[in-house]
């Protein structure tokens, strides 16, 4: 028997025979043949028939129905092929109208049919053309050995499953009932390790062959929860793996992963909205009613039926309540800091479909077990392969570690710490960040304070201390943050000059796959939120850029404005930055402010602020010091393991005050409310909460729930020495609080108001504006000095308060 016999006694064997001989014109031979259905079965009727459909490329079965006949009985007349059709036709049940339609395609199809006529007896004969049945048996051919690989797949999934049901059994009974039982997912994860050590071959078909694994997987915990357990469960479970043996960051993810399961460590950047995924989409006619069912694919837009197949019409809409649906979300997911040996971080598309869409946070770092796929798209009329991570199990790694992960051990180790030193904790953990760097006791002092900060209550809602440090170059600020990084339980480490608007708070950017869809993509404050964010170099941003940052030190809230999305993001990050003068050096005849050129209105907000400057001597201890560490390395008294197992718990403490130190700080704040005060300009309410925010924190250094006297007085000495710091006026060798405030010294502004005065007076006399020399002889014959007036009179025109017009006079401004 030949290869096409055998096919052909596959599909329809009751044709079998007919092969080589239907030839001529011939009668029904039996009424199973009259009904139109083989011997075999109506399905595979109907397979023969969509066989030929595909064979010649017919738009709608019925068309294929007349070739059917004349590939079955060969050569017949019209008369004849109209009657046979009839009769098959009995059973199919298709109207007049569109037999008619089917038989006016054959009759124009001159490519597989010929069209005879027997000029004696006037009658027009059609038969199929050689090439067109072979066509038939090729598709018939082809149609076989696709249904022995689906036979195939079938055995294949059958013993996976029948596996992965033995795995369920034998070893992880306990574990299913426990989901059941007490989990809100509905997923049971699965250590890939566990399953390796039993059963090595299944696990690896699960790196392997991951999208037919985990379909057996999810197959076999059903059946095992019904027919096993014996228990009814409504709804949809499914298996996530976690722990494989190898771990990647998303740039070790090469062309060799492609279509295997991986883990992948990174940190989540963008995040989009959760949506609806259409694995099974239905739609309906809204003519016929026949509904259409189209599995979707998670790259690829919507698949939807052009028309109707049964009756040809496009008025086919989506059946949503009839459809397949699932949670769906993109996010991106790029490599760790920590885990960076240089360079730009490498970023990838990922997405996850199921119970866990919507758990993700911009800034959590995370551990994903992913399928990687491969999405092909058009630039620059370059066709791009781009790897995307489907996501099957999600699990949150993120660095800020909560108290609740520490051992009992740890917190007896952290306990202990408060036990041995007492009430010197606080400096013994100061000393111990950054033990390398010589010196930069408060500096250091300051970092602490910031990692723990404070307790937010509804009077302060924040309590995070902000923290600044400005000063000459090389002299350990960048140091001191990368220290910090180390030590913090959660820490994002970003520069000014890489860093934008953007970059430092959030925007929206378009998917890259559904091009309608809007991703939230946050910056390092939303990355570093339940942390510190370490800006370093923050004078190189521009003022542009830094204005995004106040809202969110003041308020911790991020707006978004763009391509109609107005969302507010709500973070918890403490910033620690430093910045470097202006003129590389730091210059003890100028205010910081004058130096840095930040906005009083920046400044402000930073709760302490410190002055680091360049004060080595020859002869200094520093230079033995760095030797030293040079040779043996550094190490302060408490090591950066502990420490930062230290500060998980200092920050979960919510101490209160006690009532010795509600007095005691009461006290302390108006001191230094008299003793800074600058004309108008005193420390106001908001300095208060920065004087409790900081007290809290020296207390959680000291592990204490309560605020205590001791904890006020240091909070103020540290308080007091960044006051000193910031607002130092050189040229009255003084400290005013103004510099802080506004920017410029009291006198300074003084000076502004009385010009502004001076040019209200006049102005009457000069209806075209009052001259520059008369406003200028004016306050120096009050007193003034000639090159502060100039200078007041040019920033009273840049801020707006003052008109310059021609001929050098001033009028206010309206």
């Amino acid at each position: 028997m030949s290869e096409r016999d055998k096919v052909m006694e596959q599909n329809v064997p009751v044709f079998q025979s007919e092969i080589s001989k239907n030839r001529g014109e011939t009668d029904v031979p039996n009424k199973m043949e009259q009904n139109g259905t083989p011997e075999s079965s109506p399905e595979q009727f109907g397979a023969v028939i969509s066989m030929i459909q595909k064979a010649f490329n017919l738009e709608r079965p019925r068309d294929a129905l007349p070739y059917f006949i004349l590939w079955r009985h060969g050569r017949l007349s019209i008369t004849k092929l109209k009657e046979l059709m009839e009769e098959y036709n009995s059973s199919l049940g298709y109207s007049s109208s569109s037999l008619r339609v089917a038989l006016s395609v054959l009759k124009k199809d001159k490519s597989h049919v010929l069209e005879v006529r027997d000029k004696e007896l006037g009658i027009t004969y059609y038969e199929l053309k050689p090439e067109a049945v072979e066509e038939i048996l090729n598709v018939m051919m082809v149609e076989a050995r696709l249904r022995e690989l689906e036979e195939r797949k079938a055995k294949d999934h059958e013993d996976l499953v029948e596996l992965a049901r033995e795995f369920f059994r034998e070893f992880y009974r306990d574990r299913v009932v426990e989901a059941l039982t007490t989990s809100r997912d509905r997923f049971v994860v699965v250590d890939w390790t566990e399953l390796n050590a039993v059963l090595p071959e299944l696990a690896s078909a699960v790196v392997e062959r991951p999208v037919v694994a985990l379909r057996a997987f999810n197959d076999a915990l059903r059946l095992f929860i019904e027919e096993d357990l014996m228990v009814e469960v409504k709804g949809e479970w499914s298996v996530h793996f976690t722990n494989l043996r190898d771990k990647l960051r998303p740039a070790d993810v090469r062309a060799e992963h492609v279509g295997k399961l991986v883990e992948v460590k990174g940190l989540v950047t963008g995040v989009s909205n959760v949506r609806s995924f259409y694995r099974k989409a239905v739609f309906v006619c809204l003519d016929c009613g026949q509904e259409h069912v189209r599995v979707q694919q998670p790259l690829r837009p919507l698949v939807r039926p052009k028309k109707c197949e049964a009756c040809g019409s496009r008025n086919v809409e989506l059946l949503e309540e009839a459809s397949d649906k699932l949670d769906f979300q993109f996010f991106k997911v790029q490599d760790s800091p920590e885990d960076l040996g240089g360079g730009e971080p490498a970023e990838k598309l990922a997405y996850v479909i199921g119970p866990q869409a919507g758990v993700l946070k911009g800034g959590m770092r995370v551990r994903l077990t992913a399928v990687v796929r491969e999405r092909v798209y058009k630039k620059d009329d370059l066709p791009i392969y781009e790897r995307v991570l489907e996501v099957n199990h999600i699990e949150v790694l993120d660095r800020a570690m909560s108290v609740e992960e520490l051992s009992e051990e740890d917190l007896q180790q952290v306990k202990n710490l408060a036990r041995v030193h007492g009430d010197r904790l606080p400096y013994v953990v100061a000393s111990s960040i950054a033990p390398q760097l010589f010196g930069l006791e408060r500096e250091k002092l300051g970092a602490a304070v910031s990692i723990v900060g404070g307790v937010p209550t509804q009077a302060k809602p924040r309590g995070h201390v902000h923290v600044l440090y400005v000063g000459d170059p090389g002299c350990g600020k960048t140091e001191l943050l990368r220290a910090v990084e180390r030590v913090a339980p959660k820490a994002i480490f970003t520069s000014g000059p890489g860093s934008s608007g953007v970059g430092l708070t959030a925007t929206v950017r378009r998917n890259e796959v559904s091009k309608g869809d809007w991703m939230i993509v946050g910056g390092a404050l939303v990355l570093a939120s339940g942390g510190v964010c370490l800006i370093d170099e923050l004078e190189k941003m521009n003022a542009e850029e830094r204005k995004a940052l106040h809202t969110a030190m003041e308020q911790q809230l991020i707006p978004i404005n763009k391509a109609g999305i107005n969302v507010v993001l709500r973070i918890d990050t403490t910033i620690m930055a430093t910045a470097n003068p202006k003129g590389g050096k730091f210059d003890r005849n100028k205010t910081v402010i004058e130096q840095i050129d930040f906005p009083p209105t920046l400044l402000n907000r930073f709760d302490l602020a410190f002055i680091i400057l360049d004060n080595y001597q020859e002869g200094d201890e520093v230079l033995d010091y760095v030797m030293e560490v040079n040779d043996a390395g550094a190490s302060g008294p408490i090591p950066e393991d502990l420490l930062r197992k230290f500060f998980v718990y200092a920050r979960s403490l919510r101490p209160r005050f006690s009532a010795e130190a509600r007095e005691a700080i009461k006290a302390g704040f108006k001191e230094l409310r008299r003793k800074y005060r600058s004309g108008k300009i005193a420390l106001n309410l908001r300095y208060f909460n920065g004087l409790m925010r900081i007290a809290e924190a020296f207390a959680k250094l000291r592990l204490s729930e309560t605020v205590e006297p001791v904890d006020v007085q240091r909070a103020v000495e540290l308080f007091e020495s960044s006051i000193r710091a910031i607002a130092y006026d050189p040229e009255r060798d003084d400290y005013d609080l103004a510099i802080l405030e506004v920017g410029v010294p009291s006198d300074v502004l003084d000076l502004r108001e009385k010009v502004v005065n001076l040019v209200r007076e006049l102005s009457p006399l000069f209806p075209n504006g009052v001259p520059w020399d008369t406003v200028l002889k004016s306050m120096t014959d009050r007193g003034y000095p000639r090159e502060k007036v100039v200078e007041v009179l040019r920033d009273l025109v840049m801020m707006g308060k003052l008109t310059e017009t021609e001929g050098g006079r001033y009028k206010l401004t309206a």
